[in-house]
This record gives C-alpha cells, structure tokens and sequence, in this order.
C-alpha cells in the first residue's frame, strides 16, 4: 500500500502544481506533468510477477513462447490459452532478443505510458488532471493486472477522433490494430453508432436504469446473449460471481454529479460521445453483478472517465466559485481513493514488490 500512497502523494502535488497559473517548467518541459507520468511508469515496470492478480500469466506466457519456433507451435499455443495472434508474435519478437520473462513487464509497462500519454495530451482538458484521475479512480492498479486489454482499449480511445470526424474505415483500421492487444476491445464499434444519437439527462437515466432492468432478466436473456459469443468463451457465460459494488456505487455518485451541472444544451460533441463511453462502462457494471467477466468488459471504458471528468468540472454551470468546487471534488475523490486502498486490494496489486525481491 505504501508505494501506491507515495504515488498518490507526487501526482497530487504535481497535479496542484500542473493547474496553478504559475507552472514550473524546465526548458519548456511541463514538468508537473512529465513527472507525474513517469514516476508511476517506473513502478509499472518495476514490478515483480505477483503485482497484478494476471501478470504472472503474461510472464508466464511470454516465457513459453520464446521457447517455441514454428508456427505450428505458436498457433496452438496461442489457440490453447486465447493469446491473440498479434499479442503473440509481439511476444516472439521481444523473445528474439531477450529471454527473461520481466521483459514482457517492461515493455507493456512502456506501451501502456506511451499509449495513456498520447490519449490525454489529445483530448483532454487538463492533462494533469487526467493522470491524477488515472491514479485515483484504480484504473493504474487494475492496469497492472489487465495490462494487454488496458492498452487496447486506450489505442481504440485514442482514435475517438475518427468517430467525432465519422471517419468509419479509418476507426475501424484503428479497432483492428488494437484487437492484436485483445479481441475484446471489439466492443468500441458501438460507440461509432450510439454517438450519432444526442444525450439528454432523461435518455441517460433511462439508458442508466436498462442496465438494472436487464441484470433482473438476465437468466432470461442468457440464450439470446450466448448466440454472439464465440464458442472458445462460452465458458464464461457459465461463471457466476458476484463483483465488488462499492467501486460502482462510486461511479453512479459521479454519473449524477455529471447530470446535475453539466449543461447538457452547450456540450459538444465529445462529451456526448465522453458519455456515452462512460454509461456503456456503467451498463456492463450492472452486468457484473450477475458474472464477474463483465467486469473487466466494463474497465475498458473506465479511462475515458479521465477524460469525461475534466471536462465536466470546467464546464459546470450555476457555480460561481468553480476553483472552490472543483478544490472539494477532486480532493474527495483522492480521500476516496485513499479509503479504496484500505478495503481493497484493487487488481490484487498490493502488496507491491519490485522484480528484484
């Protein structure tokens, strides 16, 4: 818990730093900024095997394969365990130069930075803000544990500018790309469509309670859902398990401070397709409920949150004291955080030990 206390600590006083007018720059360098992105970067890739419930399997995995060299083998390697093909000739390429399985750590460490980098200095509002959120909100933690389907989904978020310029062929290369990290990132075409159709407050709390209206007949649907998912994961559909509903309970809090003081009449278009991001995240959540897996379905809208939040708390309308506001929330949210670490071990990262130990 200590390392992700001291990280928490630094990106705040970065992020304080980073929204004062008075920015300490080094050469031109937004220091605040920088700072805040690579100290965490350096714990990602520091890491040992047991930080994140799934990185022993990737190292693991990557061990393996290096020790494979026909393609034969590699297919059915990849086919036995649902590695992607591109992930695993990522995986083979590294393993002609280094054989140790921390490599695979270091380097999605590196992808996962660079690909979050980009994502933030694109879209949004306030850069810093968006690294703190990162941290606070337990997508780094459950980063860690995730980390193929983590940056997956950010490559997809990162082409969010094909959907706002409705370039179709030109996401969909990008979605494609992207599902050589993990096919399940699929599920972003949706969004393609949904952000043609214009959010108000009553169409996203009726879409908000769908979701709940959908867990309670979920045994119902279970046919109709099991027709457009392949056979290698119908196993899944067959895991019942009960996820953690405080974390959900958080984000419901922020979807109705999210509905209370946005103007929905002057937001663009990026935050209707911001949000439509986050209630897709929310209507897996619901689903989680009933089978863990979607769960991790939902994490991957969860870092378009970074992105949303921002946005809403510098357009917030009937606040005067916008500063005073914004001082209180994001200072509950880090409390928030803070509390999370002390109830759970969010993507079993805790406790933390360096690769070395």
């Amino acid at each position: 818990m200590t390392v992700y206390i001291v990280i928490f600590i630094l990106v705040s006083i970065m992020a304080i730093n980073g929204c004062n007018r008075r920015q300490y720059k080094l050469a031109g360098v937004d220091v605040a900024f920088w700072g805040a992105v690579i100290f965490p970067a350096a714990i990602a890739v520091l890491r040992g095997i047991t930080v994140g419930a799934d990185t022993k399997n990737y190292y693991a995995y990557y061990e393996d394969i290096v020790q494979l060299h026909t393609w034969k083998d590699l297919s059915y390697y990849a086919d036995k365990y649902l590695i992607e093909t591109g992930y695993m000739i990522y995986n083979k390429i590294l393993g002609f130069f280094f054989e140790s399985g921390q490599t695979i750590t270091i380097c999605n460490s590196i992808l996962l930075f660079i690909a979050l980098t980009v994502m933030i200095k694109k879209y949004s509002l306030k850069p810093i803000l968006s690294l703190f959120l990162y941290i606070t909100l337990g997508i780094y933690q459950t980063a860690l544990n995730m980390i193929p389907s983590n940056i997956a989904s950010l490559i997809v978020i990162g082409g969010f500018c094909f959907i706002l310029e409705r370039k179709l062929w030109k996401f969909l290369l990008i979605i494609v790309l992207a599902m050589q990290m993990h096919q399940s990132v699929f599920i972003f075409i949706a969004l393609y469509i949904l952000h043609s159709i214009k959010l108000t407050r009553f169409r996203a709390v009726l879409l908000f309670g769908a979701g709940g209206i959908v867990l309670m007949l979920y045994d119902r649907l279970l046919p109709v859902i099991s027709l457009f998912v392949p056979d290698v994961y119908q196993r899944y559909l067959m895991t019942s398990q009960i996820t953690n509903g405080v974390v959900f309970g958080f984000h419901i809090l922020i979807f109705i401070f999210i509905l209370v003081v946005t103007d929905f009449r002057k937001a663009g278009s990026s935050f209707n397709l911001y949000l439509w991001a986050f209630i897709m995240e929310l209507e897996f959540y619901w689903l989680s409920f009933r089978l863990e897996i979607f769960s991790r379905v939902s994490f991957l809208f969860s870092p378009v949150l970074i992105l949303l939040v921002p946005f809403v708390t510098d357009n917030m309308r009937f606040v005067k004291n916008k500063k005073l506001i914004n001082g209180i929330f994001y200072t509950l949210i880090g409390v928030q955080y803070v509390l999370r670490l002390s109830i759970n071990n969010i993507g079993s990262t805790m406790p933390y030990m360096f690769f070395w130990q």
